[in-house]
C-alpha cells in the first residue's frame, strides 16, 4: 500500500458506495491496510455520508470528521478528501 505523507487524497466516490471511498482514501493516505483500520461506524454513522451524497442537485454540503489520524472531509458531490493530521497542524 503506497503511502502519501503530509499528501492530500482526493478521489470521487462511484453512485452509492461513499463508505467503500472513504476508506480507500484512509488506507492510502496512512499507509494502512482496510482491514486494520477501526471501523468507520466508530466515529461516524455510514448513512449520515450515504444521505449527504444523495442530496438533490444545487444543494451543497460536507461533513469533516477525525479517522486514523487523517481529517476526512466527505462533500455531497461524492468528493472524498484525506488529509493526514501532522502534529504541528491545529484541530479546524
Amino acid at each position: 500500500m503506497a503511502k502519501h505523507p503530509g499528501a492530500a487524497v482526493e478521489r470521487r466516490a462511484p453512485e452509492g458506495d461513499v463508505c467503500a471511498s472513504v476508506v480507500a482514501a484512509v488506507s492510502e493516505a496512512t499507509g494502512a491496510e482496510n482491514d486494520s483500520l477501526d471501523p468507520l461506524y466508530t466515529v461516524v454513522e455510514p448513512g449520515v455520508l450515504r444521505s449527504l451524497c444523495q442530496t438533490r442537485p444545487g444543494v451543497e454540503g460536507h461533513v469533516t470528521f477525525t479517522w486514523a489520524g487523517c481529517e476526512v472531509t466527505v462533500h455531497s458531490d461524492r468528493r472524498v478528501l484525506v488529509r493526514e493530521r501532522t502534529a504541528g497542524r491545529p484541530a479546524d
